[in-house]
């Protein structure tokens, strides 16, 4: 894997590409209907303790990816356990994205492919990314993120006869169980994966100001989440909005594009897979970091020789996902936000602690 810097354009468009196809792309997936905006907006209330960790551990220990924070922490023995989690957890994670976005592809352009093909070609172009380093993988996520957003506006000027007002009441209708829930778990499923911009952290341009960067992201995602919900729930109705599969690309299928020439779920189309593997690649870069501090701290080309392998991996765990029944596939789907939340959000805290308590110590010595 090159080496090269991380710019801020590209870190805050990487972060913005896991927050927006994790659930503004996919769904909710919900039954709040009409106040899925509300969860929105509660999901992101854990994030703000949680970026602030993270742009502290930037900090605390500039120029280090996680698995070498946890090096400075707790020894050899710290960066290998951080290196084997994390390297497990992106895979999978990986894997379920794969899952994710070759179903989708194999809905929205080739029925008539073999998932299993359209898998393999996927993660091919996910690898030829990783091979370009950090560097490429910013400029990438630079250029899938304004595209996206061109596209977006677009969607949104071509869909005002679409647009029905009343589709967005009645609202507070919901119970604050259900929504506290829900929130809960669109907080796993964008935010908690964020956990993968640490191992990129060793590559930050010198320009880059850690908290500056997540809270722009972290504020740039909410507003594009709810912009795209709103779009949605009045374009499609309130429960459409919430609970159907890929949402955005629905609500595009049912708009008049009058004479462009071209179909406007294309278009979101090509954005979703454009945008799904910027984030698939980026996670299963991480992981390929993850995996060689574990087993070799050192030497440059160790993360690009165990990309191939680690992806090759997430494939078979996807394909085999892919060939499940439909229970399976609801109950991986259910369970995942629970097991995102661990990794992306709960192991970061001792690592911090550790670090301002060893900081704390070394003022005092001083």
């Amino acid at each position: 894997m090159t080496q090269g810097r991380l710019s801020f354009r590209g870190a805050f468009f990487l972060i913005v590409a896991a927050e927006v196809s994790a659930v503004t792309l996919s769904g909710l997936f919900g039954e709040s209907g009409a106040d899925g905006w509300i969860s929105i907006l509660l999901a992101a209330l854990p994030a703000i303790p949680l970026i602030l960790v993270f742009s502290r551990l930037c900090a605390l220990m500039p120029g280090k990816s996680l698995p070498e924070m946890a090096g400075l922490q707790f020894g050899r023995a710290g960066e290998i356990i951080a290196g084997a989690v994390y390297g497990c957890f992106f895979i999978i994670l990986t894997a379920a994205m794969l899952s994710g976005y070759t179903g989708f592809i194999h809905l929205a352009a080739l029925p008539r492919t073999g998932p299993a093909i359209i898998c393999l070609v996927f993660l091919s172009l996910c690898a030829c990314l990783c091979r370009g380093g950090s560097e490429t993988m910013g400029k990438w996520s630079a250029i899938t993120g304004v595209l996206f957003l061109v596209i977006l506006a677009g969607l949104i000027a071509f869909s005002a006869e679409n647009i029905k007002p009343g589709n967005l009441m009645p609202v507070f209708t919901t119970s604050a169980e259900t929504l506290a829930a829900e929130g809960l778990r669109i907080f796993a499923l964008t935010h908690g994966e964020l956990v993968l911009i640490l191992f990129f952290a060793g590559d930050f341009a010198g320009d880059i100001k850690p908290q500056r960067l997540f809270w722009g992201a972290l504020g740039f995602g909410l507003i594009l989440a709810l912009i795209v919900f709103f779009h949605n729930c009045a374009v499609l109705g309130p429960y459409t909005a919430a609970s159907a599969l890929f949402p955005l690309y629905r609500a595009a299928s049912v708009i008049d594009a009058g004479g462009i020439g071209i179909r406007l779920e294309t278009l979101v189309a090509l954005a979703f897979m454009l945008i799904g593997i910027t984030k698939t690649a980026a996670v299963l870069m991480a992981g390929a970091r993850a995996l060689s501090r574990a087993v070799r701290p050192a030497g440059v080309g160790a993360p690009l020789k165990l990309t191939v392998p680690a992806g090759f991996l997430a494939a078979a765990l996807a394909v085999s996902a892919l060939g499940g029944d439909a229970e399976k596939g609801e109950l991986a789907r259910r369970f995942l936000p629970a097991f995102i939340l661990a990794p992306g959000a709960l192991l970061p805290l001792p690592l911090w602690i550790s670090a301002e308590i060893k900081k704390k110590r070394a003022g005092k010595k001083t």
